[in-house]
């Protein structure tokens, strides 16, 4: 391990008494001047690495946790026209087509990403189980844009036989500007059917053992909520860092197969991009 999640946070901590004592600068909003609804046309770039930690796993025999994890930080938007791909906090990794626009209300067409898989090969305990495949979700997203704030509901059905499950979304952005810090503030809801969840947490008959006994899940729901800051070191570099927890409901973790507590897992990153 790099630093424990209470070294990274005195050390967000020491970065952030220091930075604060920067002059002030505006910055564009990243809800609605940066976004792929109301942005130019072409590519807006930042890319860098952090280090993350995660408080603990979600299934049984993947470890308690994880710290100083390496991962790739950034905010990737394309759009021409009515088509936009996105790889941020803000949409996550999705293209879409925007059938509809005013200045405030925006209706898309996307395919996303829902379940990034699982592969139990390396799990002593879930070996025996079959992997999970990542899905691909077709589906519509409405996004309000308000005063520095966003409201997003989205619907997608997965399209790739995964699980041909689907989820319904809805999130809530807000930011605000102290200093030169850029803060945004995030929660979210979301309903998973039951061919979703099984495919994430079931246990099926040819798969089952005496310590892992079949399980068949309802539809479940999950929630959110997340803290990001951003710190401008000059004009192209940008300190950024990002904290919050995720909630399972029942059905997910009545599974034999997720781990005790997997209920809420925390996390945290801090980590340095590029704005090209």
């Amino acid at each position: 391990m790099i630093f424990s999640r209470s070294k990274a946070a005195a050390l967000a901590a020491v970065i952030v008494s220091i930075l604060a004592m920067g002059a002030h600068a505006d910055q564009p909003s990243s809800l609605h001047d940066l976004s792929p609804h109301y942005g130019e046309d072409g590519w807006d770039i930042a890319l860098g690495l952090g280090v993350g930690a995660v408080d603990k796993a979600f299934y049984v025999g993947d470890g308690s946790g994880r710290s100083g994890v390496v991962t790739v930080v950034g905010d990737v938007t394309y759009q021409k026209g009515r088509f936009y791909f996105a790889a941020n906090d803000i949409d996550g990794l999705v293209a879409g087509i925007t059938l509809a626009r005013t200045d405030n209300w925006v209706f898309d067409a996307t395919i996303t990403p829902g379940f990034e898989g699982a592969d139990f090969g390396d799990n002593d305990q879930l070996k025996h189980l079959k992997n999970r495949k990542p899905d691909g979700l077709l589906g519509l997203r409405m996004s309000r844009y308000g005063d520095h704030s966003r409201l997003t509901l989205s619907a997608g059905k997965d399209v790739t036989g995964a699980h041909d499950g689907y989820d319904v979304t809805a999130e809530y952005f807000h930011e605000w500007q102290l200093k030169n810090w850029l803060l945004t503030g995030s929660a979210g809801v979301g309903y998973f059917s039951d061919k979703m969840v099984n495919h994430i947490v079931g246990v099926s008959e040819d798969e089952a053992t005496a310590q892992f006994p079949v399980y068949q899940a309802d539809a479940g729901y999950g929630a959110r909520l997340a803290l990001k800051a951003e710190y401008p070191l000059s004009e192209h570099w940008i300190f950024t860092s990002y904290a919050g927890a995720i909630g399972a409901s029942s059905a997910f973790t009545d599974s034999p197969i997720t781990r005790s507590g997997s209920d809420v897992l925390n996390f945290a990153l801090v980590g340095l991009k590029y704005k090209f």
